[in-house]
């Protein structure tokens, strides 16, 4: 019995549509074995993740309802001297910051020490945003705060799925961590030579999209490079970094809000 061949173009579809899904199944495998092997440290770094937020927001709402009583004007603007002893408490408290930073991706400590610092550290960022928001309004904080969230959960998603394609981002730590210092000297510049609106407005969207770069970034690391047995000290960095993505992203986002 005579049985046609299929046309050349026909058997070349066939086994690419076969040699694909293959190779997306080898993709699911891999991925689903490493989600499962991480899994007690995503845990670790989401719950401490949202405990901090929640923490920080507790201290921002509560100096942020306490100024605006106090203040009884909402468009009262800050006068030189606030401003000035605004920048003298930034100063002190990026001080702060970076020495708890130090020491809670320090071998010396144990996890909850770790812990203890993240969440006193979470308590003066909340306060020093509610000293430095108190002017803002509150529509403006809270429509900062849901993009911010949602920015969030979109890079992680899209994280996940570099992830899923097994691509390595580690190579792209040195060019975000240049444009991050490019973004600090710039920041110093600002405090002696004014920029217009419409530069603070550009550096502000520049921020918000390096933090959300830093958040696949920082997903990417997590999954290939974290441990995941001996996970406390990494489970601590890996919120603190997700932790201070949120944080820029927000603080950037009510800026640009505010120069529109």
């Amino acid at each position: 019995m005579y049985l046609p061949t299929p046309p050349s173009h026909i058997s070349i579809n066939i086994s690419g549509y076969f040699f694909i899904e293959i190779l997306y199944m080898n993709y699911l495998k891999s991925f689903t074995k490493l989600i499962h092997k991480k899994k007690a440290l995503l845990k670790c770094i989401f719950t401490t993740l949202l405990f901090q937020v929640l923490v920080t927001m507790l201290a921002f709402i509560g100096v942020y309802r306490s100024d605006r009583k106090n203040d009884g004007d909402n468009e009262k603007q800050p006068s030189k001297n606030e401003r000035r002893l605004s920048w003298v408490m930034l100063l002190s408290f990026l001080a702060l910051a970076i020495g708890l930073i130090i020491l809670m991706t320090s071998f010396n400590f144990t996890f909850n020490e770790r812990v203890a610092m993240f969440t006193l550290f979470s308590v003066l960022q909340g306060l020093f945003l509610g000293m430095c928001l108190k002017f803002i309004d509150a529509n403006i904080i809270f429509t900062a705060l849901f993009s911010t969230f949602a920015i969030f959960l979109l890079m992680i998603m899209f994280g996940f799925g570099v992830v899923y394609f097994k691509q390595d981002l580690s190579w792209l730590g040195i060019f975000l961590f240049i444009i991050l210092l490019g973004v600090i000297i710039t920041r110093i510049i600002n405090l002696f030579i004014p920029y217009t609106s419409g530069f603070n407005k550009a550096l502000a969207l520049g921020v918000i999209l390096l933090f959300s770069i830093y958040i696949v970034y920082d997903t990417n690391v997590i999954l290939f490079r974290y441990n995941a047995i001996n996970y406390q000290r990494d489970c601590i960095l890996g919120a603190l970094d997700y932790y201070l993505d949120l944080l820029n992203i927000f603080v950037n986002i009510n800026s640009y809000m505010v120069l529109e």
